[in-house]
């Protein structure tokens, strides 16, 4: 036959019970992170994320405060954005497990600029110090002694827009006409151009003409005969009175 618990035992082991009250488990928020390798935080508890770039990390953060929301961040992954949210723990304080998948850092893809090519430019005769310049922008001069041929190049041209080549090659008395030319580069291509340059023309200068003179005794005669003249005017005058 069983004995009955005494009553006052019984009473005894209820009071503490409520004293007591009821056995809290451990809780733990588990943060598992794909790719690994990076840090993991839980308001300001950081942790290194165990695991690689090719693997899942796991992270365990042990009795958080119950009945609020956690800050969770997950930063340092190479080649992966930043990662922040929250986490809330209930009341009862139940374990919590998250599972993250980061992004990748967005590739920059490089803006393809216009097409361009180079312009191989090549002047003959080359006199000493001629300038070509490219649409008045850039300009070459030949710092060196007249050539038969001079080759300057331009590179990065725009390429399928029409261009303007001028060539100044009258400086330091080289004697030689400006040259301007319209030219065009293919893309990604050398494309050449070639300037003929044309001599100065020859001013035609004529001589003065020589000065004419009367010799002196040609003068000599012509006041000789005048004089004649005038006497016997005079002569014939005087008679007239006479008479």
């Amino acid at each position: 036959m069983k004995t009955p618990v005494p009553l006052r035992i019984l009473l005894l082991a209820v009071l503490l019970a409520a004293i007591a009250g009821p056995v809290s488990a451990t809780t733990f928020v588990q943060i598992y992170v794909h790719p690994g390798s990076g840090t993991v935080c839980l308001d300001t508890d950081c942790r290194v994320n165990v695991g690689t770039l090719q693997g899942t990390g796991s992270t365990s953060f042990r009795d958080p405060a119950c009945g609020t929301d956690h800050t969770l961040r997950v930063y340092d992954t190479a080649g992966y954005e930043d990662y922040t949210d929250t986490v809330y723990v209930d009341y009862h304080c139940d374990s919590v497990t998250r599972t993250i998948s980061l992004s990748p850092v967005p590739t920059e893809t490089a803006t393809a600029g216009p097409p361009t090519g180079t312009l191989q430019v090549y002047i003959s005769p080359g006199p000493a110090s001629a300038e070509v310049c490219l649409d008045s922008q850039t300009c070459e001069v030949n710092d060196g002694p007249a050539v038969d041929t001079w080759s300057v190049q331009f590179a990065d041209v725009s390429a399928d827009s029409p261009h303007t080549l001028s060539v100044d090659a009258n400086g330091a008395n080289n004697g030689y006409q400006p040259a301007v030319q319209q030219v065009s580069v293919a893309p990604d291509q050398v494309t050449t151009a070639t300037i003929n340059l044309v001599p100065l023309a020859t001013v035609a200068t004529t001589p003065p003409a020589a000065a004419t003179t009367t010799p002196l005794g040609g003068e000599a005669v012509v006041l000789a005969l005048g004089a004649a003249g005038a006497l016997a005017v005079l002569r014939h005058r005087g008679k007239d009175g006479g008479q």
